[in-house]
This record gives C-alpha cells, structure tokens and sequence, in this order.
C-alpha cells in the first residue's frame, strides 16, 4: 500500500458534507451521524494510508454507548485514551473506526478536506480534549498504520471484514468525483439513500462515457492532461503538505500580531488609570 511517506505525525480533519453523502451512496457504512445529539462535525484523522492516488482517513468516534471499551483490541478500530501520569492515569474517551476508514483522491483533496487546529476551537473543554487524543493516536500511529493496512488489504477475519467498508468501491467513487457532475449532485441530493450493486456500475459507465466524450471534444489523449503536468502522488502530496504548514503559520503570526495588539490596548488604559 503506503508509496507515500505517511509515516509522519497524524493529524485531525474535517470532510466536507457533500462528499460523505457521496460515497455514503455506495456504502452505508460510511461514517455520517445524524440527529440533536451530534454537536460538532464528525473528526477524521489521516493520512493513515494509500494506495497509488488515494489516501485514508479513518473517523473518531466519542462511543456513547461505550460498545468498545470492554472490547480486546482488534485490527478495525483503535481505542482513544488520554495520556496518563502517576498522579492522572489514562482514560478511555472514544475508539478511532479503521473499519470505516475512507479514501481520498489527492488531486481532490483541497475541496474535501479542511485541517483542523484542536485549539482553535470555540469550545476549549472539547478542543483541549481533541488534543490529547491526537497526542495519544501519535504515539501510538505505528499500530494505527498496520491496522489501517490490514483492513485494506483484507488480512483479517471474516467477522471483522463483515464490518468494514468496501474500500474497492468506494476507492472508484473517491476517483471520480466532482460536485459540478450532475450524476454525482444527484448522489448526493439522495442521501441517505444506498444504491444497488447494478445502480453504481451504470453510475460508473454514464460517468466513463461523459469523461470519455470530453477528452474527445477537447482532442486530448487517454487522460487528457499532458504527460508533462502529470504529477505523481508524493508530488502532489509534498506540494499540499507544504500549504497546510503554510496556512497554519499564517494562523500563529495573526494570533500573536492579535494578542500584542490586546496586550498594548489594555497596557495604555492601565497607565491612564494609574495618571
């Protein structure tokens, strides 16, 4: 699997609700919660594999109804525990679902993934938690990958295949979507409706068929792009990571040019009451 060096810090990321309702058509074991008692969207944390253009991310679960945490551990999910001192021990929080783990496109990934900062959240209790898992899963991240691994390439048992999504489907649907695709804008306006095994493969033909037509208008080879902008996948990624760092930086210089501002602000009313 892995051709891209993921072996990096893990990090948290939010999905654009459209493309979870997308691939939530093929499978019905993609990850979406409904309903009052959801108060914040869904977390996702990657990159945890990949597979040629594709990359994976699994979703954390906070468990509710605490079906994993008497459970031994198994290859479709990791338990999410905060780290533990003498005088604070570890407490389990929730499960990371490597079961149901998506993928991503990694020529696709700007319009779908959003890279979340856990202590930029507008609740500190649920972001200062949110970190401690993250330092938690990272110190942990080599079992994660393994996991991560097992699950795709289907080296588990029957039981716990039972619960995993088709990652082969879904990868074929990470490939081809595009929210400006009429075919896919009706996926999506269906939710939550799961289409047949017949349904998906004329999705996939009518998809190949308008892709196909294209490249012909446009008199483009087999892919339509120039071999010479063809990228591969560690480009492309390196070329992303490097504008994730950057707009992260960007965040910490407008905090702290925002915090001087406040600090030199209240420093001046302080001397005037002071005159």
């Amino acid at each position: 699997m892995n051709d891209l060096n993921i072996h990096k810090r893990l990090r948290v990321y939010e999905f654009n609700d459209k493309y979870i309702k997308f691939l939530h058509s093929f499978d019905s074991k993609v990850h979406f919660p409904t309903g009052i008692s959801y108060t914040t969207s869904v977390k996702y944390i990657g990159i945890i594999a990949s597979n040629s253009m594709v990359i994976y991310f699994a979703p954390m679960s906070s468990d509710k109804n605490q079906f994993y945490k008497h459970k031994i551990q198994a290859n479709t999910f990791e338990k999410l525990m905060t780290p533990g001192t003498i005088a604070y021990p570890s407490i389990y929080v929730g499960v990371l679902l490597l079961n149901n783990q998506i993928p991503v496109n990694i020529t696709k990934r700007e319009k779908i993934l959003l890279s979340v900062d856990p202590y930029s959240q507008k609740n500190k209790q649920y972001g200062n938690l949110l970190a401690l898992e993250l330092q938690w899963l990272n110190k942990y991240r080599q079992d994660i990958y393994n996991k991560s691994n097992n699950c795709l390439s289907n080296t588990i048992t029957y039981e716990e295949k039972r619960h995993c999504c088709n990652f082969k489907l879904l990868e074929r649907a990470a490939n081809v979507y595009d929210e400006n695709n009429e075919l896919v804008k009706e996926r999506i306006l269906a939710y939550p409706k799961v289409f047949s095994d017949k349904e998906n493969e004329n999705f996939f033909n009518k998809v190949l068929q308008i892709s196909k037509s294209k490249q012909n208008d446009s008199g483009g080879g087999s892919s339509g792009v120039p071999n010479d902008e063809i990228k591969t996948s560690a480009q492309v990624y390196k070329e992303w990571e490097e504008k994730q760092k950057a707009a992260l930086e960007n965040s910490k210089i407008e905090f702290a040019r925002n915090f001087d501002q406040n600090h030199t602000k209240k420093s001046k009313k302080e001397r005037e009451l002071e005159i």
